[in-house]
């Protein structure tokens, strides 16, 4: 390590550095003592990084200077809240604490203990297990917060949640009843982005669209129930659409995606179509934009789909997982040569 600690005695003018898993008290004083214009900092990983280390840094000639600081690991403690808190509190441009988990927590030591007034310029925050409290402080002290994503947040603790910014939300363990009235305030209107993992109840795809108009992705990763009916609101700019591990009725999916035709990207991981619902929703909707298609397991599709998707989506790039459809080793030798004969730049995965 007396290499690295030569290395950033002699280059001043660091503006990033990337030394996860590495990173010891030692570097951590070389780099306070050294890097004035230090921006980034990545000192991710499992570490010796003590609260020494930490301070050293956070007090250093970098404090006004750092933008990114990567420290920890997802989803351990491994270094304690309160070290943390050092860095948002002496490094006033901090915008991100990008690996570590625990940032509410944190910004909760230091609203307690140091200033309740406090403020930050953060614009993303990992928080687990985050109680209505701790989500409290959260929206008290980041004005500028952008991206939340919220791990097992407790039962409760989603009405805390009430900034117009936030573009980004991804959410673990949760409930559905708690999360879609959450939605029905400013905040839904706003979001861009929607990640729901391990979701408890049943999604109703339309109402999430009349919360979210804006939304331009979705992912629904291990949802209790999705459904959606004939007739109910669409998302107006939805680009990207991933459903995996959810249960949704093939009747709703279908109806769903014949109101989603600016999707550019698809992804289901089981589906039950058939040729004629491919022709149904392919032929009489133009998905004018489409890129990416991705069925991990369509045991009911064959070579008549895939040449119908190459047919009507003229932005079609990739189509997948074929080994998961119903195709023969004949067909997919077809389906190459049309492409090659064509001049054609789709990928078969």
């Amino acid at each position: 390590m007396h290499y690295m600690y030569d290395i950033v005695r002699k280059c001043k003018q660091l503006v990033k550095l990337y030394v996860p898993y590495i990173a010891n008290d030692r570097l951590l004083e070389e780099i306070g003592n050294c890097c004035t214009r230090l921006q980034i900092l990545d000192i991710s990983g499992e570490t010796d990084i003590t609260e020494i280390g930490i301070d050293l840094l956070a007090k250093g000639v970098c404090s006004q200077s750092l933008t990114v600081v990567d420290v920890g690991m997802p989803g351990e403690e491994n270094i304690c809240y309160s070290d943390i808190a050092l860095i948002l509190e002496h490094c006033p441009q901090v915008e991100t604490l990008s690996t570590y988990s625990f940032v509410g927590a944190s910004l909760k030591f230091i609203h307690d203990n140091v200033d309740d007034r406090f403020k930050c310029r953060l614009k993303y925050i990992h928080d687990t297990g985050t109680d209505e409290a701790t989500l409290q402080v959260i929206m008290q002290t980041c004005p500028r917060l952008e991206t939340l994503y919220l791990d097992s947040p407790k039962t409760g603790s989603l009405r805390a949640l009430s900034t117009r910014n936030l573009r980004k939300l991804k959410i673990y363990k949760f409930v559905v009843a708690e999360l879609l009235p959450l939605l029905e305030r400013p905040i839904g209107r706003n979001l861009r982005h929607l990640t729901m993992i391990k979701g408890l109840g049943n999604l109703e795809l339309g109402k999430l669209a009349r919360l979210c108009p804006s939304l331009i992705d979705l992912d629904c990763y291990m949802i209790d129930s999705l459904s959606y009916g004939a007739g109910h609101a669409k998302f107006q700019q939805l680009e990207g659409l991933e459903i995996l591990s959810s249960a949704i009725l093939t009747s709703s999916l279908k109806a769903f995606l014949c109101n989603s035709t600016d999707l550019k990207r698809l992804a289901v991981d089981t589906v039950e179509f058939t040729d004629d619902d491919i022709m149904s929703m392919f032929m009489q909707h133009d998905f004018k934009v489409l890129e990416d298609v991705w069925f991990t397991l369509a045991p009911e599709l064959t070579v008549q789909s895939v040449e119908l998707l190459m047919d009507s989506c003229p932005e079609l790039q990739s189509v997948g997982q074929l080994n998961g459809w119903s195709l023969t080793p004949d067909d997919l030798a077809l389906i190459r040569g049309l492409l090659k004969s064509g001049n054609s730049s789709i990928r078969l995965q």
